[in-house]
């Protein structure tokens, strides 16, 4: 068969028709249409089709009001039953759905009903290949708005900036027994364990939660944020007194002191200054190489900006003695380029490859070097 599938792009999301043989034709109005007035014919006129829950061409449930029973719920086509989730308390009740997830073995819906409609303000998460309810919450003074599940059925809920104050815009996090954990007025992120479905975390303004412990890793007064590397990702927050690295999966990777935590970012690395020292964090193999400078050596060029670690390369610049080299991450000199210094480097994402410009004076005029490192 083939499944309709939601992709990211430019900030937005777009659908495919994803076909058995990997080939993905952009979803048109006409194609969806197609997809709706066949289940439109299969139902009855006691129902009406939330257009939103057809994910998928060959799918069994879709979600429905019945207009009869002034109800909401779950249809399957196959056996044509209805299963009832939620009670209106008022004519021409509405909810209203948002994806969590789709793909081919499974589709994650969020239902939400306001207390408009329904008798409380209502959050479902709903498995529509398997036509269970998975997670209910019922509140007549706090309304839930987002819900994200991390492993081991740990879920953090956004309240809305209607819900009473002690809930107003807060996270809250809750445990597979659904007690409340904690609150935040920030995003929370479970860090060792795996986002199962929801919207992926904000790069700052993060609380970082540890399964393991059983304990947030910082707090409101310092909040964290989340940097790429490559293909991987840490998390960073400081404190009064030091700066703190963590990897992905929330382990500590490196703990510096604040007059140590200016961080350089690249592409494959993290690199700080420290009692004359270069270090090189590599997240990814969780290592650390450190690399002595000699007297007048600085990792800036020219102009005094800071060189990133591009390709796990220090490029060091040294303007009084008019050389400048490259050094790998095991400290070794790969390159000593003499009578020159540096006035850039940067990274071509295309070639893979880095290019340095390289400054040398010659009779007070200024010739220009151009070294391409792969």
């Amino acid at each position: 068969g083939e499944l309709i599938i939601t992709k990211n792009e430019n900030g937005s999301s777009k659908r495919y028709i994803l076909d058995k043989n990997g080939k993905q034709t952009p979803l048109t109005n006409e194609t969806t249409k197609e997809f709706i007035d066949k289940i439109k014919d299969d139902l009855s006129d006691e129902f009406s089709l939330y257009s939103d829950s057809v994910i998928m061409n060959n799918q069994n449930v879709v979600l429905v009001n019945n207009k009869k029973l002034n109800s909401f719920g779950a249809y399957n086509l196959k056996n044509k039953k209805y299963n009832k989730l939620l009670d209106f308390n008022a004519e021409n009740g509405m909810a209203t759905i948002y994806e969590l997830v789709s793909n081919e073995k499974e589709i994650y819906l969020q239902i939400n009903c306001s207390n408009i409609y329904c008798k409380k303000s209502t959050m479902i998460v709903y498995d529509m290949i398997n036509g269970k309810e998975l997670y209910k919450t019922e509140d007549e003074k706090n309304i839930p708005q987002n819900y994200t599940e991390y492993e081991d059925n740990y879920k953090v809920i956004k309240y809305s900036l209607s819900s009473s104050e002690d809930y107003k815009g807060k996270y809250v996090l809750f445990n597979k027994d659904n007690k409340e954990i904690l609150k935040s007025d920030n995003q929370i992120v479970v860090v060792d364990k795996k986002l199962v479905f929801g919207k992926n975390p904000a790069n700052q303004s993060l609380i970082l939660f540890s399964a393991k412990s059983n304990k947030a890793i910082n707090s409101d007064k310092y909040l964290a944020s989340k940097i790429t590397i490559g293909d991987t990702y840490v998390y960073k927050y400081s404190d009064d007194n030091k700066t703190y690295l963590l990897n992905s999966n929330g382990k500590k990777l490196k703990e510096l002191g604040n007059s140590a935590a200016s961080l350089i970012y690249s592409k494959d690395a993290i690199i700080y200054m420290e009692s004359g020292r270069v270090n090189i964090v590599n997240p990814s193999q969780n290592k650390t190489k450190v690399y002595k400078l000699k007297n007048n050596e600085k990792i800036n060029n020219n102009a005094g900006e800071n060189i990133a670690p591009y390709k796990n390369a220090i490029y060091i610049n040294n303007t009084v003695d008019n050389y400048a080299k490259v050094i790998n991450v095991n400290g070794r000199t790969v390159k000593k380029i003499k009578k020159s210094t540096i006035n850039s480097v940067k990274y071509n994402k295309k070639t893979d490859t880095v290019i340095i410009i390289t400054r040398r004076v010659k009779d007070n005029n200024n010739l220009y070097g151009l070294y391409i490192a792969k």
